[in-house]
């Protein structure tokens, strides 16, 4: 008896079961060939929601948007305008597009929509009048000349004391693209889109440089090391500091963005420098050993700076951002520095006397 009854149970589920199977494949084939004429489902047409609809259906429904159609443009700043459909003589245009886009997808694929979107573009089923478009789109505020910023690139500010070069962020500015700025206006047109944001669409020139490009931030980082220089020059009481503050206003940035060191400031504080250091060709004053003062003028020894050589080694300690206490490069030297730079070794010859002392 409990067979029986389990064997009963067991076809009646069966029974269910197929039931089931039968009415799902009833619905499938029963909308498969509804799809057959109709879009699938999540379809969007141009941005018109094309779901289970006919061609037919979906061409009036693009004809109603055509009609009532606006186009918000968002600009920078937040400023807005609006083109409407009328100012540019929008129309339908069919072709065959939709049917043709129809046929592409089997009636029977369907059950692809129901976890799939699709999006269909097709650009032939919008048309405007291109005479009425140019003289709108000329018309846009937008586009005046005086209603127009040029962007300006990021840039290294001057050298300041305690701070050092600093990145000055760039300005964007609100200048058009014009050729990347119709190309969108046309694409969202011809799509029924109802807002073009210029910003996302990439329709303004940009600046060249923003305040966080790598090439300006290594150059900074270039220009503050080089500022962080400091050479102390030292030859007996004579000292002559080069700080850093001095060098940042050496620096600036040539047109292919590299550091810039001022040839001519550096030559002219290496010519101060002969000023503090040189003895070689300086009129000086010589006691003799009879008492009596001589005065030497245009005499050939001494200590004489190298301009050459010490530009060079001065401009070599800038970029290694060196910190340095050093006497200057020499062109000729002298046996010690201050007054008597000649030491205490040397002699004095008196022609007058026809005399010659060694000390």
């Amino acid at each position: 008896m409990k067979l029986v009854e389990r064997f009963g149970k067991k076809k009646a589920i069966l029974g269910i079961a197929g039931l089931i199977v039968a009415f799902l494949a009833i619905a499938y084939l029963g909308l498969s060939l509804f799809f057959n004429n109709h879009f699938w489902f999540r379809t969007t047409i141009n941005g018109v929601k094309g779901s289970c609809r006919s061609v037919a259906k979906v061409e009036k429904l693009i004809a109603e948007e055509i009609d009532g159609y606006q186009l918000r443009l968002e600009e920078r700043g937040g400023g807005t305008e609006i083109l409407k459909s009328a100012d540019i003589g929008l129309e339908p245009r069919f072709d065959g597009s939709l049917t043709r886009e129809l046929k592409k997808r089997s009636g029977f694929g369907w059950i692809i929509s129901i976890f799939k979107s699709t999006r269909i573009e097709i650009e032939a089923m919008v048309s405007y009048d291109e005479t009425r478009f140019e003289k709108a789109v000329a018309g846009l505020v937008c586009l005046k000349a005086e209603s127009s910023r040029e962007p300006k690139d990021a840039y290294i500010s001057e050298y300041k004391k305690g701070v050092g070069f600093e990145i000055v962020p760039e300005d964007e500015g609100n200048l058009l693209d014009e050729t990347a700025f119709r190309e969108a206006l046309h694409t969202t047109v011809v799509n029924l889109q109802e807002s073009l944001s210029l910003e996302d669409s990439g329709c303004y020139v940009n600046p060249r440089f923003r305040a966080d490009s790598e090439e300006l931030l290594a150059l900074q980082k270039e220009m503050n090391s080089y500022a962080s220089a400091g050479i102390t020059y030292e030859a007996g009481s004579t000292r002559v500091v080069l700080s850093g503050e001095t060098i940042g206003d050496w620096l600036g940035v040539t047109e292919e963005h590299t550091v810039a060191i001022d040839e001519g400031k550096a030559t002219e504080f290496v010519k101060k420098l002969g000023e503090s250091f040189n003895t070689a060709y300086k009129t000086r004053s010589f006691q003799t050993s009879y008492g009596s003062a001589v005065t030497l003028k245009r005499n050939e020894y001494g200590w004489y700076v190298d301009p050459d050589g010490e530009g060079e080694q001065l401009m070599a300690d800038i970029r290694e951002g060196k910190q340095v206490t050093r006497e200057p490069v020499y062109q000729q030297t002298a046996k010690s520095h201050g007054e008597k730079d000649y030491g205490n070794t040397y002699a004095e010859v008196n022609l007058t006397a026809q005399h010659m002392f060694f000390y």
